[in-house]
């Protein structure tokens, strides 16, 4: 079984990072520190086969250079240990704000473009609503709440998603997004038992989908090519991102999603 060690290292390297005068020295440390007595010793520790010295500081030296890829901002954070032996190294990058956006914690550098993945969700949601949908067609609270988040496949769920598509005139062949094994394990396993086809409907991401096709009818617009970044759904919403992150368009990376939507990414 391995084990995570989250404490020692986590704490120490927020420490370190939080009153070093500079970010990059402390850093620095970190990691020569890091590798030093937790590579090293795995490498040299008597119950693994010993290589030789070179071979130990090739190692030391590629394992430096992937907890600086990408961007040298990462820093090692979790270690997974067999036994004695550290077998794997995770590095991360974290910031901790409060609810007024103060920076009150960090781990390693904080300054790259992160995809926000399904945090986007309440942003996409909020284009839907500018999109004049929700007058149109009458959505609902709970609507709203299926399109902004990501369901389990619950009947409910599956249910408010069809319910959707009906008000908007469209089924679940105009949902784009696939489908996959519900979330919910209790549902996995009444799906398996039963025979019922998962369809686009159980996606996790139905509800949001919805939603894009309810803008793009509310505004006119062609429903076959909602997910292309170009369209008017897509580019209301990415405007929505820009306004509330303050970053200019041309500085919010787009990328395809899991559920084939566009998905952003900011610093």
């Amino acid at each position: 079984q391995g084990n995570s060690n989250w404490g020692g290292v986590i704490s120490r390297e927020l420490n370190e990072l939080r009153t070093a005068e500079s970010y990059d020295a402390a850093a620095k440390s970190v990691k020569d520190a890091y590798f030093d007595t937790r590579i090293m010793a795995a490498v040299t520790s008597p119950t693994v086969s010993h290589p030789s010295q070179s071979s130990r500081y090739r190692q030391r030296a590629v394992a430096r250079q992937m907890v600086a890829s990408p961007f040298g901002q990462y820093v090692p954070a979790i270690e997974i240990t067999r036994g004695s032996v550290v077998e794997s190294v995770h590095s991360a990058a974290v910031a901790v704000a409060d609810s007024r956006g103060r920076l009150v914690a960090r781990l390693g550098g904080i300054e790259h473009a992160v995809f926000l993945r399904s945090s986007a969700k309440p942003f996409q949601t909020m284009a839907v609503i500018e999109s004049g949908a929700v007058e149109k067609f009458q959505l609902t609270a709970p609507e709203l709440a299926l399109i902004a988040g990501s369901h389990s496949s619950e009947p409910n769920h599956v249910e408010t998603a069809a319910g959707i598509l009906a008000k908007i005139g469209l089924d679940a062949a105009a949902l784009q997004c696939g489908t996959h094994t519900p979330f919910s394990r209790q549902v996995a396993e009444q799906y398996r038992a039963s025979g019922r086809p998962l369809t686009p409907l159980e996606s996790n991401c139905s509800g949001k989908h919805a939603g894009m096709l309810a803008a793009a009818l509310a505004g006119a617009h062609d429903t076959a090519s909602y997910l292309d970044s170009k369209h008017p759904v897509q580019q209301r919403a990415m405007g929505v991102l820009a306004d509330l992150t303050g970053r200019m368009r041309d500085r919010i990376l787009v990328a395809i999603d899991g559920c084939s939507a566009p998905t952003f990414a900011v610093s």
